[in-house]
């Protein structure tokens, strides 16, 4: 009888989403979006995931792929935002042009783990414009900075920041949460530890990008944002044509054959005058 009642009790404190929920911003990300409605719903990452059923897919990361039909369309009741915006914020709407196509059943571990070794996606590392979370006050994050496709913020000028400025060291995604505000990398140097085995706790929005002095790069980056869009102009059909046959063709893997001084140069915080 007690165990009834305190099953009664478990369901009755179940809490749902009340009106009206945060909406997503243009380009963002569906796990900046279930962050941000955590945060407005005063809900813990992981019972709000148990609600609108994304635990089922292994977390967020999982769900950011592409949700099943009936998971989008309880999103869509519980939340206001119909399929066709939720699908937008996933990567699925990439498919078929900067990422191979996915895998129809996600829960085909095997078919969505030969996706992850050939789509060019940064799987679990960070990169970002800090003047872009620093616009929105609430620190939402785009899609497209997932993509190597994504390489300058056309907005502000500057290119995407892909370390921590203060450890000199990866920003990397959490399974089950949405980007943290501050780094989380453990070390025991710079100025932003207050001990040993300390997390680094640097704000993101603090990293200073570097400006693109170069016009030219903007006006690339333009035309593969309007080509991952959707709507390239006749002008970029070059561009297109190309992507469609190195899509196929290179891995990501494919890279880490590169010249070591170049991926030093790319990857290494302390290569500046070789990025230069």
């Amino acid at each position: 009888m007690g165990k009834k009642k305190t099953t009664q009790k478990r369901r009755q404190q179940r809490r749902t989403l009340t009106d009206p929920v945060v909406q997503p911003i243009p380009g963002e990300s569906l796990t900046s979006w279930i962050g941000a409605l955590a945060a407005q719903q005063d809900f813990e990452m992981q019972p709000l995931l148990r609600e609108l059923h994304l635990d089922r897919m292994g977390g967020l990361s999982g769900a950011e792929m592409r949700p099943p039909d009936p998971m989008a369309r309880r999103l869509e009741k519980l939340t206001g935002i119909d399929t066709e915006r939720l699908h937008a914020m996933t990567l699925a709407r990439y498919a078929g042009n900067a990422l191979p196509h996915l895998p129809f059943f996600s829960s085909d571990g095997v078919a969505v783990q030969q996706w992850h070794k050939g789509a060019w996606i940064h799987h679990s590392q960070a990169r970002w414009c800090p003047k872009c979370l620093r616009d929105n006050t609430s620190r939402r994050w785009l899609l497209r900075w997932k993509l190597p496709w994504s390489f300058a913020c056309v907005a502000h000028g500057v290119y995407l920041v892909t370390e921590c400025q203060a450890c000199w060291d990866i920003v990397r995604f959490r399974h089950d949460a949405p980007p943290a505000r501050s780094c989380e990398n453990w070390t025991d140097e710079g100025e932003w530890t207050n001990d040993l085995g300390q997390p680094c706790g640097f704000p993101l929005i603090m990293c200073r990008p570097v400006s693109v002095s170069d016009d030219s790069v903007l006006t690339l980056q333009t035309c593969v944002n309007a080509w991952l869009d959707g709507s390239p102009t006749h002008e970029d059909r070059q561009l297109v044509a190309l992507a469609a046959v190195l899509i196929p063709l290179v891995s990501p893997s494919m890279v880490r054959r590169a010249d070591p001084l170049l991926l030093y140069a790319l990857r290494s915080p302390r290569g500046t005058s070789q990025r230069q």
